[in-house]
């Protein structure tokens, strides 16, 4: 026994398992269905060491754990996020995995820094002009910033990312934004961040948000649907949202 195990190969103590044949029924007995059954368990346990994201046997080095548990569960890094955000004041909500905003989300946190990037999303709104009534206000121009640091004030992420997320070569972009861009140099340019959570009509779809304010302190004391949305509107069409 002794030499069995020393010799080569190197014995793993396992039992080998024969190879899948066809048996006639009339031939199928107690020894043929023990190996089948061992045959299926052998299977059962590799998936499950793949899920684990542990490897086994002789596959190799252990791979990198799921970005999140086959379970459902928000992985650790998730769970961090969300505990980071929440000992900043805000309400961090994931979404299921595969969403859209899910995969889009830059949002991460430094643990060496101990500082918070967030995603942000951007969407710059103009309203109709003439004719009579108020017009609701439409998208112009949307764009994302990614991984923000939280210290940045809301004016300087917009100045450096506004017109650079034009695509290149876009039809009288700067023109179109002109507008915005002379606002915002002045300090005249109005942000809104769309509330999250909402559970009534009467509460406010929209808050009110100073340029020169710090993006964490933008985002203390609210509610977050996996990043902030803020709207764009020049002073004039302030009151529309």
């Amino acid at each position: 026994m002794a030499a069995h195990k020393a010799g080569p190969p190197a014995c793993n103590g396992k039992r080998s398992l024969p190879s899948p044949s066809y048996l006639p029924l009339a031939a199928f007995d107690d020894a043929a269905l023990a190996a089948d059954v061992r045959l299926l368990q052998a299977v059962q346990d590799a998936a499950l060491l793949a899920r684990r994201g542990s490897g086994g046997g002789d596959a190799g080095p252990p791979t990198a754990s799921p970005a999140a548990p086959t379970d459902g569960r928000p992985s650790v890094r998730l769970r961090r996020l969300e505990g980071e955000a929440r000992r900043r004041g805000v309400t961090l909500r994931l979404q299921p995995a595969g969403m859209s905003r899910r995969v889009r989300n830059s949002t991460r946190y430094d643990r060496r820094s101990r500082a918070m990037a967030w995603h942000v999303e951007w969407r710059v709104m103009r309203v109709k002009k003439g004719g009579e009534g108020s017009h609701p206000p439409t998208l112009l121009h949307a764009f994302d910033s990614r991984a923000v640091p939280e210290g940045d004030t809301l004016a300087a992420v917009l100045g450096r990312d506004l017109l650079r997320s034009e695509p290149a070569g876009a039809d009288d972009a700067a023109t179109r934004l002109a507008a915005y861009v002379a606002e915002l140099e002045a300090g005249t340019l109005a942000l809104r961040l769309a509330a999250a959570g909402r559970t009534s009509l009467t509460q406010p779809a929209f808050f009110m948000l100073d340029p020169a304010t710090t993006l964490g302190a933008a985002l203390k004391g609210r509610i977050v649907d996996e990043f902030p949305t803020i709207a764009v509107l020049l002073s004039a069409d302030a009151g529309a949202l």
